[in-house]
């Protein structure tokens, strides 16, 4: 198996979102509803809201993970 070479991961957030983060870590969205965790949100409400129909092939929604960019 080839190795990956990932040098860097990204997250895209609200500033105001980041004592959260830096405390707790990296969420998905369906766990920082279920925990009611107060967020700053920058994402259009309905692509999120769409993305919550999108299953995987596990049968899990996307807002079961979190959105990570990597290079």
């Amino acid at each position: 198996m080839q190795k990956i070479d990932i040098r860097e991961l990204y997250y895209i957030t609200h500033i105001d979102n980041l004592p959260s983060i830096l405390a707790r870590g990296v969420f998905s969205h369906e766990r920082i509803e279920s925990e009611r965790i107060d967020s700053t949100p920058i994402y259009d409400a309905d692509i999120v809201s769409l993305r919550n129909q999108i299953t995987t092939p596990d049968k899990r929604s996307l807002w079961s993970y979190a959105n990570l960019y990597f290079q």
